[in-house]
């Protein structure tokens, strides 16, 4: 009888142990996906801004296929951070 009680309250402790353990992880878990998530909002913010740099351009014709092709770019974003919304 005190052997079972005794396997019974080792198993209790030893619950006790993985389910601190597996709210540790889970913390760990929901920080990295914060930073990940800060991460990345830095990194299309600086690729916003590097596609609004100011440009030369040769000709207008150039200027306009250009600042096109970065509207559609900008514009697929929009549409897909709307999607995650």
């Amino acid at each position: 009888m005190e052997t079972k009680l005794v396997r019974g309250t080792k198993a209790v402790e030893k619950a006790e142990q993985q389910e601190k353990i597996l709210k540790q992880t889970y913390e760990e878990l929901n920080k990295q996906r914060e930073r990940e998530s800060k991460l990345k909002m830095e990194l299309d913010e600086k690729e916003n801004n590097q596609l609004m740099l100011e440009k030369k351009y040769k000709n207008q014709e150039e200027e306009i296929k250009d600042k096109t092709s970065k509207l559609k770019k900008l514009w697929s974003k929009y549409s897909q951070i709307n999607q995650e919304l």
